[in-house]
């Protein structure tokens, strides 16, 4: 029976728990490469709380997390990052969800962004942002992003095994209990 509370208690340690954050706790200059990953993350189909994200990363520095952080920080969620240097109009051929670095906010290193979703094209383009740091939705054109972007993003790729590990970690602990559950009634069966 101990084997059967310390599987449950591990199973339910490693499910996403439901976080209610004040306001202010997680809106921070410091904070918005957690927030971007976090939200790239959840956009990519992760179930994953922001405190968990935040337990992966080191504590930052003075300037918040670096490109690198973050691309280690996503290799640890299986999200495959790659760091690029690209154009705005190579930015435009990328496929959303990633992570752009821009040149505003208070921080003199820049700041991060989500883009989320991406309608038309060359000069017509506009990008849907996630603000690391505040969260809000905000809408830039290709002008206007063109003002802030400094060609740095990373680009997550969640592998489409993604679902077929979460699957195979299921099949493992139910294995597992059930293995512990038939030693359990061999111990402890009636003696005739």
């Amino acid at each position: 029976m101990r084997y059967m509370i310390f599987l449950l208690t591990a199973l339910s340690l490693s499910l996403p728990q439901k976080e209610i954050l004040a306001a202010g706790e997680w809106q921070n200059d410091l904070s918005c490469g957690v927030n971007a990953l976090t939200w790239c993350a959840r956009i990519t189909g992760v179930s994953i709380s922001r405190s968990q994200v935040e337990a992966i990363f080191p504590e930052p520095g003075p300037n918040g997390h670096s490109l690198n952080e973050i691309k280690l920080a996503a290799q640890s969620l299986l999200l495959y990052p790659e760091v690029h240097k690209v154009s705005l109009e190579e930015l435009q051929e990328l496929e959303p969800p990633f992570i752009i670095h821009v040149s505003m906010g208070r921080l003199s290193t820049g700041h991060y962004l989500v883009v989320s979703k991406i309608t038309g094209q060359s000069d017509e383009a506009s990008f849907d942002i996630i603000d690391g740091t505040s969260g809000e939705k905000e809408y830039y054109s290709n002008a206007g992003l063109s003002q802030i972007f400094t060609g740095y993003v990373v680009v997550i790729n969640p592998t489409p095994l993604h679902g077929v590990i979460v699957l195979l970690w299921c099949a493992i602990i139910f294995a597992v209990l059930f293995i512990a559950r038939q030693i359990y009634l061999l111990r402890h069966r009636p003696v005739i």
